[in-house]
């Protein structure tokens, strides 16, 4: 017997099919019993193959099933690893930090041979983890800047080798990537823009690029205008109380005494808009650790998390920088709906 699930229609892409089936079980060749089973059918655009996965896991969408054998392979490659590289013997003592170390060696020679020094495969290993990303979020539509036609390399911090590379997105012509944006814009059609703020948030060459396009498009674009652009914030009372806790922790944070220290900071009269996420705050998680080249899970981006609790990344704030502030306001006045005032 084969019962078709239905699937979602933004599965379809990726999905091929969701079945209940029936699994005769034999003995001395005859049927004894039948069990349940899912048999989830799923296309890798990247591979240009589908791949078949059998389960007893009937409540996870399809698209979660196949996620789960992707990230299984995956432990059980870096298994083989691990054996092709040490002795068995070296994970039977007691020393855990022995074998911690081998595990982190084995991880770090996976992603060193991305580095544009070796296989230069970095580009292509994020790529992958946005998607992940964008798929914990729910986001169908995503894109890259000249949809692939022109890439845009990582541009690295100021000062360093990367940086002066005539392909990275630093030195790409303002006009030109602009352009490229304003086509977006005028096919989509976006009531509202949010972008980097002036100093690219954190100051990483490539966001402070992504403000000057995101400007500069939206000011060029002639067949569809803006209502309002949002830069986001990251206010200093909210940055202050999580500096505070980190030291109670004996870690710092990034390395800065006080939260003056951090150029990104701002005051928190900057804050216009703020936008109440906790709902979502778990997700966002979700899709923050997909960008595991960029990310450690120990780190104190999540260690602010496990103090803290999941709620101080909760909220999202903004500064408007065009168009009109809108009810309806919170207690300290700020706007908690970006799309307020929007005329559709």
């Amino acid at each position: 017997m084969m019962l078709d699930l239905d699937i979602p229609w933004d599965d379809q892409k990726e999905n091929l099919k969701d079945q209940i089936i029936e699994l005769p079980i034999r003995k001395n060749g005859e049927i004894i019993r039948m069990i349940t089973a899912r048999l989830v059918t799923f296309w890798d655009e990247k591979h240009q193959r589908s791949f078949a996965f059998l389960t007893n896991e009937m409540n996870l969408e399809a698209k979660n099933v196949a996620e789960v054998y992707k990230q299984r392979w995956q432990i059980e490659l870096l298994h083989k690893q691990l054996k092709q590289n040490f002795s068995l013997k070296y994970f039977l003592g007691d020393n855990s930090n022995a074998v911690i170390i081998q595990i982190w060696a084995v991880l770090i020679a996976n992603l060193f041979h991305l580095a544009s020094s070796h296989d230069d495969e970095l580009g292509d290993h994020r790529v992958e983890e946005l998607a992940q990303a964008m798929r914990e979020l729910g986001v169908s539509d995503h894109r890259f800047l000249g949809n692939g036609d022109i890439k845009f390399r990582d541009s690295g911090m100021m000062g360093t080798e990367p940086n002066s590379a005539p392909d990275v997105f630093w030195q790409a012509d303002l006009e030109t990537a602009a352009d490229l944006l304003v086509q977006v814009i005028e096919e989509v059609a976006p009531h509202i823009l949010i972008t980097y703020d002036e100093f690219g948030g954190y100051g990483h060459p490539d966001q402070i690029q992504a403000h000057r396009v995101a400007m500069r498009a939206a000011e060029k674009s002639a067949q569809w205008q803006i209502q309002k652009i949002y830069w986001n914030v990251m206010p200093k009372s909210v940055i202050a109380e999580g500096m505070a806790k980190m030291k109670e922790l004996g870690s710092d944070f990034f390395g800065a005494e006080s939260v003056d220290d951090l150029p990104f900071a701002k005051d928190d009269e900057f804050v216009t808009s703020v936008i109440d996420g906790i709902d979502y705050v778990a997700k966002k998680m979700e899709a923050m650790k997909a960008h595991a080249t960029q990310i450690t899970l120990d780190g104190p981006f999540f260690a602010l998390s496990n103090s803290l609790g999941l709620q101080v990344w909760g909220n999202e704030y903004y500064t408007l920088v065009k168009g009109e502030k809108c009810e309806p306001f919170n207690g300290q006045g700020r706007e908690t709906d970006l799309f307020a005032g929007v005329v559709l």
